[in-house]
């Protein structure tokens, strides 16, 4: 288990943990961080941040919660491409675009700060530390897309569903939200089955594999891992891409 959180306290404190984590800020950066001016918001579940299409003038900093990011088909299809949780910025690629190629939706009640793209470039133009830092989010930002792409392209179902699992563990134990492997996941099986591509049917079929060999159990949402080893195996899972070592 990989011990901390970086999802408690302000929100200068926060994107300040989850910066250093991964890049050493000095003293002067850290400070610029404590400066920024946030706007919090509490946003109810299934609530649209922000839509494929739109144009963002400000990113958001996930500090409770989960969010996911998707598109849709012409026919209405979703496809979740990735889950985020407290510490993320899942937006902040949208510094660079004009417009939105996907959309941003929480899947549970979201406690979310908002910083306009004119202080983050304002921190990025004082601080090299900083620009380098949030650059490399959205690096690590893409190592996940692209292993998403390998999850749902060449993995059988069981090992799809055993592999989101893992990955959110990891993830949630980064943020302190994961204690003794057991945790609220917030996913529906349709939302798993959008995340996966897989029908309503297989997920459930791929739980109850998982739960028959005493792998995992899911009541209520709540997802405990019952054998680690089982299900890294099962998800023929190898965690370079969350880069969570460094």
């Amino acid at each position: 288990m990989i011990n901390g959180s970086v999802s408690t306290g302000t929100p200068s404190e926060v994107l300040s943990r989850r910066l250093s984590r991964r890049w050493d800020l000095p003293p002067s950066a850290l400070s610029l961080l404590r400066d920024i001016d946030f706007d919090v918001q509490t946003l109810p579940s299934r609530t649209s941040i922000i839509e494929e299409g739109q144009r963002a003038t400000a990113c958001c900093l996930i500090l409770d919660g989960v969010t996911s990011r998707f598109q849709l088909t012409q026919g209405g299809e979703r496809q979740i491409h990735e889950v985020h949780v407290a510490g993320d910025m899942p937006d902040l690629l949208s510094l660079h675009l004009r417009k939105m190629d996907h959309s941003l939706r929480t899947l549970s009640e979201c406690r979310v700060a908002f910083v306009t793209h004119e202080q983050i470039w304002g921190l990025c133009r004082q601080s090299e530390e900083i620009n380098a830092a949030l650059w490399r989010e959205t690096l690590i930002d893409a190592a996940i897309f692209r292993t998403s792409i390998i999850r749902v392209g060449r993995l059988p179902a069981v090992s799809r569903v055993a592999h989101l699992f893992v990955e959110l563990t990891l993830r949630l134990q980064l943020i302190g939200r994961a204690e003794d492997n057991h945790f609220n996941i917030e996913l529906s099986q349709q939302e798993m089955g959008d995340v996966l591509a897989l029908s309503f049917v297989s997920v459930n079929r791929a739980l109850k594999e998982l739960r028959s060999y005493s792998i995992v159990r899911l009541i209520n949402r709540y997802l405990t891992i019952l054998d680690w080893d089982k299900l890294v195996s099962i998800a023929q899972f190898e965690d370079t891409y969350l880069h969570l070592k460094e």
